[in-house]
């Protein structure tokens, strides 16, 4: 029989002993074993004395095949009945089949005022059959200004490396068994579609003409083995460059507010734009709802769009949002003189 850890570390009067059991899932995966105890099982009013080993591995607790042959259990699937020794036993039932991988701390972290840290965690095992793969863990909100970040797991259980990132003034602890969220399963994409999210040609030829306007732009002082270092660490970092207008990053670990305070919604009307900027204005906001970085909205809060002209001749959306900044609370972040630095 395997119990969960968190089960046992629930009853204070259980004594866990050290155990050289061995034991492996369906699928070929190691299950940890923490140790042996002695449970009493209560089937009306016979004892039975059962040998259980510990796992935190598992989460739910499981018969082996010699406990069912021990205690003589029969169990008719087509019925959904279990006798054990003869006797009827009560069978409880889950509402739905855990198929989730939560993510646990191994040991205690501190996290130093803002700073991203590598935790050390483990991931539970969903499947006994099912083999081990690549997971996703999901952004979470632990507590404010503690965030998880999502991450890919390698197809291990224990010594996983999980983003967290503390973005207060002090420094923030997780303790040994804290949750850090499930994982989600991932897929790995050989061959994309052409018109799938994957950079184009000429997204990596524009990444392509900024490393090499950066590269020309050094100063003569730069001799030419270093002017091929700095090119190749570009190059190496090209993934860091955005490859067109509309690759922009963004994060869902912070949620960003905009304090007015009780001022009242300011809803400017609708402003006449010249009829040559009309086609440009709906090409571009077609655009950004394309790639999601807009989307339609009903808000008694409008600021009208305008749109300002770049040294190429193309013109720049852009909203004008000074009657918002006018009502807005600004936050006061002092900075220091760069030449007292």
């Amino acid at each position: 029989m395997l119990v969960p850890k968190t089960l046992i570390d629930s009853y204070r009067n259980v004594t866990v002993r050290q155990a050289t059991t061995q034991v492996w899932a369906a699928n070929n995966t190691p299950i940890q074993i923490d140790g042996e105890v002695d449970l009493p099982i209560m089937l009306e009013e016979d004892c039975l004395r059962t040998r259980a080993l510990v796992s935190e591995d598992v989460e739910e607790v499981m018969l082996g095949s010699d406990w069912v042959k021990t205690y003589n259990c029969i169990w008719d699937f087509g019925q959904g009945n279990l006798s054990i020794r003869g006797q009827p036993a009560v069978i409880l039932s889950c509402r739905k089949h855990i198929k989730c991988r939560r993510v646990i701390v191994q040991e205690f972290q501190q996290i130093p005022p803002r700073t991203e840290v590598d935790v050390m965690a483990r991931v539970t095992v969903s499947s006994m059959r099912a083999p081990a793969a690549e997971a996703l863990t999901e952004a979470v909100v632990l507590k404010p200004g503690l965030y998880v970040g999502r991450t890919l797991l390698p197809a291990e259980k224990r010594n996983l490396r999980v983003c967290v990132v503390n973005t207060t003034i002090e420094a923030q602890t997780i303790a040994a068994g804290t949750c850090l969220g499930n994982t989600s399963s991932v897929a790995a994409v050989i061959n994309g579609s052409e018109d799938s999210d994957v950079t184009t040609a000429s997204d990596n030829k524009f990444v392509a003409d900024i490393i090499e306007e950066a590269v020309k732009k050094l100063p003569d002082t730069v001799d030419a083995k270093q002017k091929r270092q700095v090119e190749e660490l570009l190059q190496e970092h090209r993934n860091l460059f955005s490859g067109g207008t509309y690759d922009m990053g963004r994060t869902n670990l912070v949620q960003h507010s905009i304090g007015t305070g009780s001022h009242r919604p300011i809803r400017q009307a609708l402003r006449r734009h010249p009829y040559a900027h009309l086609d440009d204005i709906d090409r571009q906001v077609q655009g950004l709802l394309e790639n999601d970085l807009i989307e339609p909205a009903a808000s008694p809060w409008a600021s009208n769009v305008v749109l300002v002209k770049k040294k190429d001749g193309t013109f720049r959306l852009r909203v004008d949002y000074r009657r918002l900044n006018d009502v807005t609370y600004k936050d006061s972040y002092p900075l220091q003189h760069i030449d007292t630095c």
